[in-house]
């Protein structure tokens, strides 16, 4: 099978695997045990959380671990909101639903919620978020990456702006972490949100990065119990799966992103190569490599994800099948309003580190068998 769907997750690594059984094999004691197997366990913890902490250049203590991305994204948004005095969110319209979903039920609770859609070249500016804001915002919410289209957003830009506007930022990293060439130390955020499985870790384990540069304290407790993670978020924590996490960051490296631009580039000259009919979705320019969203013209995506789907190769459409219905990508439906054509049309084909030419040529030469049966 040719794996090509890695913005839904990806293969977890086989250094990770190795590096998680010793773990599990010889670490296992409890980390809040005061024997000395439990303080080894507290050690490896430790070390995960100053290598995250020395990478986004904040204190040890400011690093949480959770469950995953969308529990940080869940925690930041509803302590932020719940510990100031504004009843406004700006985000774009393009969010992950572990975003979208937060606000809108905040939206439900008496919040207002603005949600930007993109300009008519497919970006995003700082202006937009400026003109959305008022004297009752709370702050802002982007993404570093689009899940779909792999659209790069100005994280940078923004955060300098909202710091300057006395605003909170909050930044869901999860697609772009290790995948953009980015200075993450230099970003000005309040929250961020990871998630290990997206990075060839293992799933279950994610991070919250809470940066208090507020003299109150805007983080509210999320879990109540024995008091782990400062007493901030308790239960007993996934030793192996943060060492699992904190290894698949280890891998890691510049290289590794020239590597996805390089099967970026070679994707797009085979697809050209071959005169398929298609448009890429989103902003062209400002993308991951790692994710390419295609309008294939003339071709249902799920008729599409089907026949690749039994030829071995495993790609996912911009659109979800519910209840037997295809209902349009609410992502691409902000970048293009009423091409219904494209909305049905369209497939995300993603790489990870594991991706190699042969695959991408695999996909592209049973794409052209495809079209050549069905068009």
């Amino acid at each position: 099978m040719i794996y090509l769907d890695n913005a839904a997750t990806t293969p977890v690594h086989p250094q990770v695997i190795d590096r998680m059984v010793d773990v599990m094999q010889n670490y296992y004691a409890n980390p809040s045990s005061t024997h000395q197997m439990g303080q080894v366990a507290r050690r490896l913890l430790n070390q995960e959380r100053q290598q995250l902490a020395e990478i986004f250049q904040v204190p040890p203590h400011e690093v949480y671990y959770t469950s995953g991305a969308t529990e940080a994204n869940n925690w930041a948004l509803q302590s932020l909101s719940k510990n100031s005095s504004g009843k406004h969110w700006v985000t774009t319209a393009i969010e992950h639903p572990a975003n979208l979903e937060v606000l809108h039920q905040l939206r439900v609770q008496g919040y207002e919620i603005t949600e930007i859609s993109p300009q008519i070249d497919g970006t995003f500016a700082v202006d937009q978020f400026v003109n959305a804001s008022k004297d009752t915002t709370i702050g802002w919410v982007a993404m570093a990456v689009n899940n779909e289209t792999g659209a790069i957003l100005p994280i940078q830009a923004l955060g300098k702006k909202a710091q300057a506007m006395g605003l909170f930022f909050h930044v869901d990293a999860v697609q772009g972490f290790g995948k953009i060439e980015e200075n993450w130390a230099d970003l000005d955020f309040t929250t961020l949100s990871l998630s290990a499985h997206k990075l060839h870790g293992p799933k279950g384990v994610g991070t919250l990065i809470y940066r208090s540069s507020r003299k109150d304290q805007a983080l509210s407790p999320l879990l109540l119990g024995g008091g782990q993670e400062r007493g901030y978020r308790s239960g007993t924590e996934n030793v192996s799966g943060i060492v699992g996490f904190g290894e698949a960051i280890r891998r890691i490296s510049p290289e590794k992103i020239v590597q996805g631009q390089a099967l970026s580039d070679y994707l797009y000259q085979l697809l050209n190569g071959a005169d398929i009919d298609y448009q890429i979705n989103g902003d062209p320019t400002q993308k991951s490599a790692f994710i390419h969203h295609l309008w294939i013209r003339g071709l249902p995506s799920e008729m599409l994800l089907i026949q690749l789907d039994l030829a071995g190769i495993a790609v996912s459409a911009g659109s979800a099948c519910s209840s037997g219905s295809l209902i349009p990508s609410r992502v691409l439906t902000s970048y293009y309003p009423g091409e219904d054509q494209r909305l049905r049309e369209s497939i995300r084909v993603s790489f990870g580190y594991q991706t190699s030419p042969s695959d991408i040529e695999k996909f592209v030469q049973t794409l052209t068998e495809i079209i050549e049966r069905m068009i």
